[in-house]
């Protein structure tokens, strides 16, 4: 099954393609990335464009921890870019509004002042299953990364913080 073939689905409000529809096909995939990748975003021109020639049906997962070094210097689509950078240019404001500059969300704030890394685990692929130059590329969770450059940028997090993501990789 091929990304591109998640256009046959039939989407609910907001675009989003029912969970039940997708789980019929017994994928091999963590219940966050098909949430949050397949379908919330399976309908997209933008995620279409990028990832429709994959054959998702042979992606393999894993749930596993990379330094924000690494994660930050992540390939991201371009016509996403603007969105990573205006978010990491919030926590110029963290001396005054300390966790609050990142996110407005009550859970987000409590969980990055606790554990001091995200709430959701955002979703990456392998660079090479898009011919991209850099090791990993995000997919899905470009404010959280876009708050972790951030922190990083502004000391706030060392460079060797650890931080859960999911990797999805042919196998």
């Amino acid at each position: 099954m091929l990304f591109s073939d998640l256009l046959k689905f039939e989407v609910e409000y907001g675009h989003r393609i029912p969970l039940e529809d997708l789980e019929q096909f017994n994928l091999k995939v963590p219940q966050d990335v098909l949430e949050q990748f397949y379908s919330d975003h399976g309908s997209k021109y933008e995620f279409q464009d990028q990832y429709g020639h994959l054959d998702i049906s042979s992606l393999k997962w894993v749930c596993k921890q990379l330094p924000a070094s690494e994660l930050i210097s992540a390939s991201i689509y371009s016509r996403f870019e603007d969105r990573v950078i205006s978010v990491s240019n919030w926590v110029k404001n963290f001396e005054g509004e300390s966790w609050n500059s990142i996110d407005t969300r009550k859970n987000v704030i409590e969980h990055w002042t606790k554990h001091k890394t995200w709430l959701r685990i955002p979703i990456f692929l392998d660079g090479n299953l898009l011919d991209k130059q850099k090791k990993i590329h995000l997919v899905e969770g470009h404010t959280r990364l876009g708050a972790l450059r951030g922190l990083v940028k502004m000391s706030i997090l060392p460079k060797n913080s650890l931080h859960k993501i999911w990797y999805g990789y042919y196998g």
